[in-house]
C-alpha cells in the first residue's frame, strides 16, 4: 500500500504541485505578522504554525478560542497550546 501510494504520488505530481502552491500559502500566512496576539510565524512548504500570545494565567486558552472561531468559519486546524498548525489536504 505503501509503495502505491508512492506511485500515485509521482503519478499524480503532487509534490511539483505543492510546490507551486507554497509560496502563495506562505505569502497569506506570513500576512497574520502584527495582528493582534500573534506573536511568531512560521511554515514550511503547505504546513505553517501561527504562535499566539497566551492569556496571561491562562495557557491555551487563546489558542483554544481560535480554534473554536475557526472552524465556526470552516476552517480545520489544530491548536496545541497557543498555536494554531495549518496544513492543508496534499491533495489540494
Amino acid at each position: 500500500a505503501a509503495l502505491a501510494m508512492l506511485d500515485l504520488i509521482a503519478e499524480e505530481g503532487l509534490v511539483e504541485r505543492v510546490r507551486a502552491l507554497a509560496p502563495y500559502f506562505e505569502e497569506r500566512v506570513h500576512s497574520l505578522k502584527g495582528e493582534p496576539g500573534v506573536v511568531g510565524i512560521r511554515n514550511i512548504g503547505l504546513a505553517a504554525a501561527v504562535e499566539l500570545a497566551p492569556e496571561p494565567g491562562h495557557p491555551g486558552r487563546r489558542g483554544y478560542r481560535a480554534l473554536r472561531r475557526c472552524f465556526e468559519l470552516g476552517l480545520l486546524t489544530r491548536a496545541p497550546g497557543d498555536a494554531l498548525l495549518l496544513a492543508p489536504p496534499f491533495i489540494s
